[in-house]
């Protein structure tokens, strides 16, 4: 009797352990959001600054597309379409704030472009939830892709965005593109919280008032 009680004691603590490893890592789980255009739509045409320059969507008109951050977290990645010979040098992802119908640069992840096309480059830069997305363009005359979505528009601001600084009103871009631009927030996971362990043993001791012992013993059966 002694050994098999030993031995359950040992099964017992080995699945608590088990239980408790999974919890963790259920716990360190993170999820990812995308924020900004889909990059779903044809984008054959392209945003001209004439200088270095902020550019944004303030728009998506596609349904379901992130505009915003919607959560908190951090931008672990993100893409831009450059555009023909011209789309190279150095963009910079920038994280803007709204404030008071204005923006505040509040962050920048840049990167360098030696060849235009579609790019993707990894970032480590934080983003509040409502925060918008926007590159720095280097300025060359047309050098982020752009496409006509209905419902979408891009904005631009010239000269950049200073980080902590306001944006100021800035400009329309014309036609009303969408800018081939995107970037995945990773943010914690929400787990839920595990059953109690003890609600079972409670519920167990009500149902069997005869004694403590047979309360246990039918316990232990179910369990099985």
């Amino acid at each position: 009797m002694l050994a098999g009680r030993t031995h359950r004691r040992v099964i017992a603590s080995l699945i608590a352990v088990a239980a408790a490893s999974c919890l963790l890592a259920t716990a360190a789980k993170a999820a990812t959001v995308t924020v900004g255009s889909p990059l779903t739509a044809d984008f054959n045409g392209s945003v001209a600054c004439g200088g270095a320059c902020t550019m944004a969507n303030v728009a998506l008109g596609e349904p379901g597309a992130n505009l915003t951050s919607p959560v908190n977290g951090t931008i672990i990645r993100w893409r831009v379409t450059t555009a023909g010979a011209v789309g190279t040098g150095t963009y910079a992802l920038r994280v803007l704030r709204p404030s008071g119908g204005q923006f505040i640069g509040a962050g920048t992840s840049a990167a360098n472009v030696t060849s235009a096309g579609p790019q993707t480059f990894t970032a480590n830069l934080p983003i509040q939830a409502g925060d918008l997305i926007g590159v720095d363009s280097p300025g060359s005359p047309r050098d982020v892709a752009a496409a006509q979505v209905t419902g979408s528009k891009a904005h631009t601001w010239f000269p950049p965005v200073p980080d902590g600084s306001m944006s100021g009103t800035g400009t329309d871009a014309p036609l009303n593109p969408e800018l081939a631009l995107n970037a995945d927030v990773q943010f914690p996971d929400p787990v839920t919280p595990p059953t109690n362990p003890g609600t079972t043993k409670k519920k167990c001791k009500k149902k069997h008032k005869r004694s403590a012992s047979a309360a246990k013993k039918r316990c232990k059966k179910k369990k099985k």
